[in-house]
């Protein structure tokens, strides 16, 4: 998996790359670099963040997660609308 993602971040560069080429405008050598590490650099981040966002639920480390708000909440994941559930008249957060 982590050689096709390196290989769809080389695709993509090159093809963004290939269409400031084609543009034909008069573009920075500067700005050509710029533009390869900034697409290059985002698309490897954001794989690597996938890959422990999978790696976390993967290996159960999202269920040990303590819920600490009050009353625990619905156990379902979801966050109840405003002016529901415990305590939903009084003052505070809630209204």
């Amino acid at each position: 998996m982590m050689w096709g993602m390196l290989a769809l971040t080389i695709a993509v560069v090159a093809l963004a790359l290939v269409l400031l080429w084609r543009q034909e405008a008069l573009v920075s050598i500067h700005f050509v670099i710029a533009a390869a590490l900034g697409i290059g650099l985002t698309m490897l981040l954001a794989s690597a963040l996938m890959g422990l966002l999978f790696l976390s639920s993967g290996t159960g480390h999202d269920h040990s997660v303590d819920d600490r708000v009050e009353g625990g909440g619905d156990q379902s994941g979801t966050v109840p609308r405003r002016g529901t559930g415990k305590g939903a008249g009084k003052a505070g957060w809630r209204q």
